[in-house]
């Protein structure tokens, strides 16, 4: 029998070689089919990677369909532009783009949108505050020939004790001409890209701030109990009148009967007219309705309903032969049943002193409000809380130039000055934004006392910083 030989021919290494890759693919099909049949158990960085491709993949496909619907809308804008038309409301943004088939067959046809470079004014496109937490696309043409887009995304942490916000922003040339790339060189794309960035930080700011005054107000049920006193105060038919008792400087204010027309629910209200000259400052009626609004900006609660009337009010009072008309004035709600606050121990006061000495004293700060004594902190039921809790009046002197209030000013209790303050009010001085001021106390502030208001907001919350750095925040934020 002839020996065999042990000398492996090319043939046989290809086989051998074609062999081997063959097991390979077997060996990773199978490993696949034992994933997919769940036999293999991801390790928790495959996990976590999942989760970030899932999100990144779901973010992508919101972010297009919003890209879509934005090139779309900015075609028909530019096309309006260009055959001299113009949309009597703007571009409508709600109108649905085409479909995916038929944007891609657009996009074939032509690559790049023509932008004219004769617009007098970079109005912008498409920008809204976004909402808080999540992923939006906002653009805006900074400059004829270009287009900036922003893209925000703020997530949380699942503990609640980190949030992260990011804001990404692009500019860029929206023609393939080179006069208008010759203008815009990567220098001017930039400075045009910073522009819209701080604008969409500016605009996520409001929307954060406003997002938290919303969720921070007043339960429903509070809400409503305000809203109806408001209603008969703005509205209400005057039944009786009287006078109030006399004050020290002769200011005139009236106790009256009002009764919804439409309801027929009736409610007692002090009717404070307003007087030439606002007596000097010491009698500024407006005021009034601005304490209410900003004891609620601040979520105090303290200063009972105000409603400010500018029609004609006819007033039939026993003692005159003909009744008294007035032009306008404040009209409060009358707490029934109350008393000087100081009259009762601290223990049935229903909140925490020195917190209340504080809240008083921020709201009289920003109100630039001298004129805090004894007689105007009251005991008596609440308007929407349930109780007896203290009541803040008299407010008519606000924002006269001459006064001087400050936060170590002594008290009318003679505790000394603050030295706490509350979790929420310290919150809600921080976010006592212009927008807020000038969109709730706007009506009855200059601009120049808006600003003033802001500038001593400041000075309050460097006050409570400092207090902050020098006790600790335990010793001086409380509940």
């Amino acid at each position: 029998m002839a020996r065999k030989s042990n000398t492996i021919t090319a043939r046989q290494r290809s086989l051998v070689k074609v062999a081997v890759q063959s097991d390979s693919k077997a060996r990773t099909q199978a490993r696949q089919q034992s994933v997919s049949a769940g036999r293999h158990q991801p390790t928790p960085v495959e996990e976590e990677l999942q989760r970030s491709v899932l999100q990144l993949q779901s973010d992508n496909a919101e972010l297009q369909a919003e890209i879509d619907q934005l090139a779309f809308a900015l075609r028909t804008a530019l096309d309006s532009s260009l055959d001299g038309s113009h949309p009597a409301d703007g571009v409508d943004l709600n109108r649905q783009p085409p479909t995916h088939h038929e944007h891609l067959a657009e996009h074939g046809r032509t690559h790049s949108h023509p932008c004219p470079d004769t617009s007098p004014v970079a109005a912008p496109v498409y920008h809204e505050p976004p909402s808080v937490g999540q992923a939006t696309l906002s653009c805006s043409v900074q400059h004829p020939g270009s287009i900036c887009c922003s893209k925000l995304s703020s997530t949380t942490d699942p503990s609640g004790a980190s949030c992260s916000v990011s804001l990404h922003t692009t500019a860029r040339c929206t023609a393939d001409d080179a006069t208008i790339h010759r203008h815009l060189a990567p220098e001017e794309l930039r400075s045009l890209a910073a522009q819209a960035l701080v604008s969409a930080a500016h605009s996520f700011s409001l929307a954060a701030a406003t997002e938290y005054r919303l969720k921070a107000g007043p339960p429903e049920a509070v809400a409503a109990r305000h809203a109806e006193f408001l209603t008969v105060l703005e509205r209400g038919v005057v039944i009786s009148a009287e006078h109030s008792a006399p004050s020290q400087f002769d200011h005139k204010s009236y106790v009256l009967t009002l009764q919804d027309p439409q309801t027929a629910r009736r409610v007692r209200a002090i009717y404070k007219p307003r007087v030439f000259g606002d007596a000097g400052g010491w009698h500024r009626t407006p005021m009034e309705w601005v304490a209410y609004r900003l004891n609620l900006l601040l979520g105090l609660d303290l200063v009972p309903p105000v409603a400010y009337r500018t029609a004609p009010l006819s007033l039939s009072l026993s003692d005159e032969e003909q009744p008294l008309v007035f032009q306008e004035g404040a009209m409060m709600l009358w707490v029934e049943g109350c008393n000087l606050l100081k009259e009762f121990p601290q223990d049935s006061w229903g909140v925490d002193p020195e917190v209340l000495q504080s809240d008083t004293r921020v709201l009289d700060v920003l109100l630039h409000n001298s004129d805090r004594h004894h007689g105007h902190f009251l005991l008596g039921p609440h308007w929407a809380l349930d109780g007896m809790l203290p009541v803040l009046i008299d407010h008519a002197a606000s924002f006269r130039k001459e006064a001087v209030v400050c936060m170590d000013h002594e008290n009318a209790f003679g505790s000394g000055p603050v030295r706490c303050v509350s979790a929420s009010t310290y919150l809600r001085l921080r976010f006592l934004d212009s927008h807020s001021v000038s969109q709730e106390l706007g009506q009855h502030l200059s601009r120049a006392e808006q600003r003033a208001l802001l500038h001593r907001r400041d000075y309050v919350l460097r006050y409570f910083d400092e207090l902050v750095a020098q006790q600790g925040y335990a010793a001086t934020v409380r509940e």
